[in-house]
């Protein structure tokens, strides 16, 4: 349930942040800003892992980064059209794009981290790694949103 502002598209659990932020002494153009920016915080993970990681892992961890994040859009899409963005048990209050945002951060840093110090690993093991690491942030993101 994406709509658009202005050209920008903002996911709806982005505009309606449960932090103790009161967004209503904002103007509406800084309450925008604040969103946009937020609803593409994880894409500083990309230039991140080009930098971190050695020159012929660049292009598969970046494919690897840009797929989990597609899939993190998804997720949280998916919650929020089956009308849990909250989660189904009411022990959290974070939206389900904030913790998504969460746990895919925290693998992406284990992600980057295990690459940087393993330069040998090429090909198939780096391809194995990636897909480890994305079925591996789906489920546990998955099960985090849906508490």
């Amino acid at each position: 349930m994406l709509w658009d502002f202005r050209g920008l598209r903002i996911h709806p659990c982005v505009v309606q942040r449960t932090s103790g932020i009161d967004y209503k002494k904002f103007s509406p153009a800084e309450r925008a800003s604040v969103n946009h920016i937020l609803q593409w915080i994880d894409l500083i993970w990309l230039p991140l892992g080009w930098i971190v990681v050695a020159k012929d892992q660049r292009w598969l961890v970046a494919g690897i980064l840009f797929g989990c994040m597609t899939m993190m859009r998804l997720q949280a899409e998916l919650m929020d059209s089956i009308g849990y963005s909250t989660g189904m048990l009411p022990y959290l209050e974070l939206q389900d794009y904030e913790r998504g945002l969460l746990i895919y951060s925290l693998f992406y840093a284990v992600f980057l981290g295990i690459v940087h110090f393993s330069p040998q690993m090429k090909g198939a093991l780096l391809l194995g790694a990636g897909l480890s690491l994305f079925f591996m942030v789906f489920t546990t993101a998955g099960l985090i949103m849906l508490i």
